[in-house]
């Protein structure tokens, strides 16, 4: 297989911290020293948030009163090891949150990977997917659809998984999902291949790195059992 990961988001909910803006910067202190830079959000507001980039590990951690949030790209794989930059210092810095007394207790948190393969010859992929999904039918819908794509939703006790599946047919279809990788080696040299785009939300107040493992596992899953070949 030949997989470009261009979008990883992995975020933790929670109710409104109302004196969020009183007392981040001390919470945050401990971890500045490890980022290339940091940037403040709403700054003076009761939504104050503050952003920790990480540039050399291609990564940031956007803090604010009611979520904290990763992004990165690149393989995921590599998060769900032992001290990978999910473990600490986002889940580290999410325990010095959680601790404080205005903290009440995590909502849910929501996992969303954009995977690509690429590694098909055929020119239009929009073509092979219609005949190998969907019957005649379709035509009836649309005759001859320019692009094409499968939903799939699938809830198991507090927990939804939604997978949108299609062709991928360039960096435009990153763009109108504003997906912007800053590295182009997250994204296909060729215009042709598929794509799949995995969210997972949990409901629940017990959110862990072992959770966060669990998706990944998940999520490789669907990604293995859709394009081994």
């Amino acid at each position: 297989m030949n997989l470009f990961y261009p979008n990883f988001e992995f975020e933790i909910r929670y109710p409104h911290i109302l004196n969020f803006r009183d007392i981040y910067r001390e919470l945050h202190a401990p971890f500045v020293k490890l980022t290339d830079r940091i940037s403040i959000g709403n700054q003076n507001t009761i939504e104050e948030r503050l952003i920790l980039h990480f540039d050399s590990d291609n990564y940031k951690i956007l803090s604010q009163w009611d979520r904290l949030n990763i992004r990165t790209e690149g393989d995921f794989l590599r998060l769900s090891k032992s001290n990978s930059i999910v473990e600490t210092p986002f889940f580290d810095l999410y325990k010095k949150i959680s601790d404080q007394s205005t903290f009440s207790n995590a909502i849910n948190y929501i996992f969303i990977l954009v995977a690509i393969n690429n590694n098909f010859e055929d020119s239009n992929t929009t073509q092979r997917i219609k005949e190998e999904y969907f019957t005649e039918k379709i035509d009836n819908i649309v005759n001859k659809p320019d692009d094409i794509a499968l939903v799939f939703d699938k809830f198991i006790d507090n927990k939804q998984i939604n997978v949108n599946y299609g062709p991928y047919k360039g960096i435009s279809d990153l763009q109108k999902r504003n997906i912007l990788p800053s590295n182009p080696k997250n994204i296909p040299e060729s215009e042709v291949g598929e794509m799949i785009i995995f969210k997972l939300i949990e409901n629940t107040s017990d959110i862990t790195f072992k959770k966060f493992k669990d998706a990944c596992d998940t999520c490789n899953d669907l990604i293995t059992n859709l394009w081994a070949k």
